[in-house]
């Protein structure tokens, strides 16, 4: 039996550091994304921002929930 770490062990713990590295700042973008765009609800709305189609406004709607789902985890220990 060798002592060394087996090759799938060391690719595994690389992965999952690859995986740690790149998901905290996705999740950190997303919650400051989820955090500002009813910023532009607002905006157009009030009708400071004008030419807004209802599409768009669906589908900023839906990034914003996209946003809210990806960036959940955000800071919590």
């Amino acid at each position: 039996m060798s002592l060394s770490p087996s090759t799938s062990t060391l690719s595994g713990s690389r992965a999952s550091l690859l995986v740690g590295l790149v998901r905290r700042p996705i999740e950190a973008l997303s919650f400051w994304t989820a955090v500002a765009l009813p910023v532009l609800y607002v905006l157009i709305l009030t009708g400071v921002v004008t030419g807004v189609s209802p599409a768009s406004f669906a589908a900023l709607i839906g990034l914003n929930a996209l946003a809210l789902v990806v960036g959940h985890g955000h800071r919590r220990d």
